[in-house]
């Protein structure tokens, strides 16, 4: 699967190899030995090492208090780390909200990723690809075609492209 994102040019980015918040927000050693696993493994198992990368929760979740209570500026440092390894992060502006249910209805993936999306020039939409993600993958056409016919462009995310980082509050 994984080579054939690659082969057909799509870009495949890096969002840690466990996605596990009890391990990676231990510390940034640890959550930068997750993100490297997987760049080591991509990069073995396709040729190409992921240029961009995702936080698990997005770049201002709060999970990681949970798990850090010691360190309110983990965050802030593992962002750090990131730009250290020139692996540039993506948050989004727009949701499908598929991750509210296992399986959301169709329609419904339809019509918040349009409302969402609506009034942003640019727009990076979270959407989640588990097997359990069936409703995703039948709404996106329908999606794809509807952003298309209102002037939306598709491209994949590269280092330079457009960005958008969640506004971090410390405390």
């Amino acid at each position: 699967m994984y080579q054939r994102i690659v082969n057909e040019g799509h870009q495949l980015g890096n969002h840690t190899y466990s996605h596990d918040y009890e391990k990676i927000y231990q510390s940034p050693e640890a959550f930068m030995e997750d993100v490297e696993k997987l760049q080591d493994f991509l990069e073995t198992s396709t040729g190409f090492r992921p240029e961009v990368f995702r936080f698990p929760a997005g770049s201002n979740n709060q999970i990681y208090r949970r798990v850090q209570q010691d360190n309110p500026y983990l965050m802030i440092e593992i962002k750090q780390l990131l730009r250290e390894k020139e692996l540039p992060y993506f948050d989004w502006n727009a949701s499908s909200t598929d991750a509210a249910a296992v399986t959301l209805d169709t329609d419904i993936i339809i019509q918040n990723t349009l409302k969402h999306v609506s009034g942003h020039q640019n727009a990076i939409i979270l959407f989640h690809d588990s097997g359990a993600k069936s409703t995703t993958v039948e709404a996106l056409p329908t999606i794809i075609r509807r952003l298309d016919n209102l002037g939306y462009r598709f491209d994949v995310l590269t280092p330079d492209s457009f960005y958008v980082h969640f506004n971090y509050l410390l405390f």
